[in-house]
């Protein structure tokens, strides 16, 4: 599968003219699709008309999010932030809506 991946985005890559710099080069300097920055899958998600610009920056918004939590250090976020972290991949990626239930 992930071959199938990594030839899709190569594909996809090719066929867009235009590209921004950041994804010029992925196909080029990129062996394996896993390797792929998140930043550029975002971007590459925003160009194929996947996303609009707000929804760029909330998907933005997310992987600092998770990053700032991911890696060492003091920020810890609290249930509503991760709440609202999850609502938005929910909306944004699967494209259904988030139940805010409890």
């Amino acid at each position: 599968m992930r071959d199938k991946l990594r030839t899709d985005l190569d594909e996809i890559l090719q066929l867009v003219s235009g590209c921004p710099p950041e994804l010029q080069s992925v196909a080029v300097k990129t062996p394996d699709l896993q390797e792929v920055p998140d930043a550029h899958l975002i971007l590459l998600w925003k160009f194929l008309g996947w996303s609009d610009g707000s929804q760029y920056k909330q998907l933005r918004g997310c992987l600092d999010l998770r990053n700032a939590s991911g890696h060492p250090g003091e920020y810890i976020p609290d249930s509503v932030k991760l709440q609202s972290y999850y609502a938005d991949l929910v909306q944004l990626v699967l494209g259904g809506t988030a139940s805010t239930a409890r």
